[in-house]
């Protein structure tokens, strides 16, 4: 139990002043004796109140996101397993890690323990059988070798029945890895939930092909096909009586059916989003559902009226993460059904939509200097928001909207017609002044638009792949573009600038100003910053790597190297003394000296690659965010070596 009721103070790491945000929900399930509901999130395992949805603890011993949960039949134990490829066993009476158990080297997705609690089973890269007590693997090998969607133990503890990915059930006896002669057919696609009634008889089967399977758990024969729902089924549960079936399903409903005629008795409704998991209550009047939507809701299980819902969990971001210059506002692209954009208030982690206007998602966002505006890029197009009132501004390089005097100019330069981008757009850049945009896209070029006029105003400039990230030099002289190829190029605006403000006519000038191509990285480009005075800039790659560049005579200065994937995020700070990274497999942020290159400090704490960083007004608070769905505050002080 915590000694304070605000959970933003819970397990921080160390450096950490706050947590904004409790992350995606993965699987959730009731305590055996029915008054904790325990959540799988990115940022940990989460303990609520079952009854009024207040939170009692968040345990965190994952490096990784928590994916899956499981309880012991005793009820004294449970398991989670993670991203990170390890299984953690919890005592639920003391919140207590017990032990972690480690082997499998992919994300650990499905775990189940056999009816006596010895067992455990967990699926990941291939399935490993685990004595609990011991926290040992055993030695038992199934006939099988691929990896594991969800797996269940039978009743009586003999049978381990698995579900794969391409569709196919298969069982094996639990206790020497045999393969069995129950066939239980193949799903179209991936088996997502398998569980055996409370009888024993059913098995019941939970598909990406839509469809639920209710099968003879002896002699694997098909009994009815549930077709109801009409997106993937990711979660089955029965009532603790057996009479009736519960399906999740990423269509955002909740059914109830006739365990015996598979009769569809009501729809529940309410989630936004994806639904990730389900569970009856011990006494079966109550169900409860996570979904990706931040929410989890409780419903009875009599009327199929909503009870009451918790919030404070996030919507699962897919895409770009980017904070506004003041660090006040998070956008980011959600994982829902129409890919919303979602804006989170830092301070009171408040979150809200804004109407994407092109069904199709975004690749790129970026907020004006002042914080007003966002602009995201989307497939041709790039659009542009109120951020205070989430309304639409300006829709800019619409293959509709090709203007009379644009075709006229392309007469006089005997050019073709601006048609703005012809493929996605993966990077934007507002100058420091707020009236420009730099675009870059899939299509291997990089655009100028003048938001005051709403058009282009030069020809593009080319790269030979497609554009990452962009970055305009404080001082408005120049842009830095980077590629997936590994090359970054520097761009004369300042030119293009003063050409506009002395040309009211809609004509554009040249963009092939390029000054010089800088050096490569062995991979793509995935982040450029420049220093507060413009003489430097800033390079993170694919390749893990960080090069510091002098931008007058494009000379590499020092190569940083600790992160181990890409690097997403970079920032220089304190007078350009230091250099902020965030990305990576490691889901650190690096804090660089830049004169002499040394590492000063890794900071843990995100459980994915951390995608943005932003140092606050107070000038005492760097904040980070990354996928995991959740904002750390980290106190300056306490991140960085006293002697700096």
């Amino acid at each position: 139990m915590k000694t304070t009721k605000d959970y933003t103070q819970w397990a921080l790491p160390a450096g950490a002043k706050s947590r904004i945000g409790k992350g995606q929900i993965n699987d959730v399930k009731y305590s055996p004796n029915g008054r904790l509901l325990v959540v799988a999130s990115s940022v940990g395992i989460w303990l609520y109140d079952a009854d009024t949805g207040e939170e009692i603890d968040l345990l965190v011993g994952h490096p990784g996101s928590v994916n899956v949960l499981a309880f012991s039949p005793d009820g004294r134990t449970f398991a989670s397993g993670s991203r990170d490829a390890t299984v953690c066993l919890w005592d639920i009476t003391t919140n207590r890690l017990l032990s972690t158990l480690s082997g499998h080297t992919a994300s650990v997705d499905t775990l189940a323990f056999s009816p006596d609690g010895i067992t455990l089973a967990s699926g990941s890269d291939k399935v490993r059988l685990w004595d609990v007590r011991t926290g040992r693997e055993l030695t038992i090998r199934l006939g099988y070798w691929s990896a594991a969607s969800t797996l269940v133990f039978s009743p009586d503890g003999r049978t381990l029945v698995i579900g794969e990915g391409n569709g196919g059930i298969h069982s094996y006896n639990a206790y020497t890895g045999a393969a069995l002669s129950t066939y239980f057919g193949t799903h179209t696609s991936a088996v997502n939930a398998l569980l055996y009634s409370p009888n024993g008889k059913t098995l019941v089967s939970g598909s990406s092909d839509n469809t639920i399977w209710l099968c003879d758990a002896e002699t694997g024969q098909r009994r009815k096909t549930l077709t109801k729902h009409t997106s993937s089924v990711v979660s089955l549960a029965f009532s603790p009586n057996g009479e009736t079936l519960a399906s999740a399903s990423r269509d955002g409903t909740l059914r109830l059916w006739d365990a015996n005629g598979g009769r569809e008795l009501s729809t529940l409704t309410g989630h936004t989003g994806w639904i990730n998991a389900l569970a009856y209550s011990r006494d079966g009047r109550t169900l409860v559902s996570g979904g990706n939507d931040g929410t989890l809701r409780l419903w009875s299980a009599t009327t199929g009226h909503e009870l009451f819902t918790v919030t404070g969990h996030t919507s699962e971001a897919i895409g770009p993460i980017e904070f506004s210059p003041d660090g006040k506002t998070l956008a980011s692209e959600s994982l829902l059904p129409d890919e919303t954009i979602k804006l989170l208030n830092v301070n009171t982690g408040q979150e809200y939509s804004i109407s994407p206007e092109h069904p199709v998602g975004t690749k790129g966002l970026a907020f004006s200097p002042d914080g007003k505006i966002l602009a995201g890029g989307s497939y041709q197009e790039i659009h542009l928001w109120s951020v205070e009132t989430g309304a639409h501004l300006l829709t800019l390089g619409s293959q509709k909207d090709s203007g009379v005097i644009q075709k006229f100019a392309s007469k006089i330069l005997n050019t073709p017609p601006h048609e703005g981008h012809t493929d996605w757009i993966r990077a934007l850049a507002f100058s420091p002044n707020s009236r420009f945009l730099a675009t870059g896209s899939e299509d291997k070029t990089v655009r100028l638009w003048d938001l005051s006029k709403g058009h282009e105003v030069s020809f593009p400039g080319r790269h030979v792949d497609w554009i990452n990230t962009l970055s305009f030099s404080p001082n408005s002289h120049l842009l830095a573009s980077g590629s997936i190829d590994g090359q970054i190029k520097l761009w004369d605006v300042q030119k293009v600038f003063t050409r506009v403000s002395i040309d009211h006519e809609v004509l554009k000038v040249s963009m092939d100003s390029e000054i010089s191509t800088i050096g490569k990285h062995e991979d793509g480009i995935r982040a450029l910053g420049f220093s507060s005075n413009s003489q430097f800039l800033a390079s993170g790659g694919e390749d893990g790597t960080i090069q510091l560049w002098a931008v007058s005579s494009n000379f590499p200065l020092s190569t940083f190297t600790g992160h181990t994937g890409w690097v997403y995020a970079l920032m220089f700070l304190r007078n350009d003394h230091i250099l902020a990274s965030g990305g990576g497999k490691d889901n650190t942020i690096r804090l660089w000296n830049t004169s002499t290159g040394r590492e000063l400090a890794v900071i843990t704490g995100h459980t994915t690659p951390v995608r943005t960083l932003v140092f606050l007004a107070d000038s005492k608070t760097l904040a980070s965010a990354g996928n995991d769905g959740t904002i750390f505050l980290w106190d300056w002080n306490s991140i960085v070596p006293a002697r700096l």
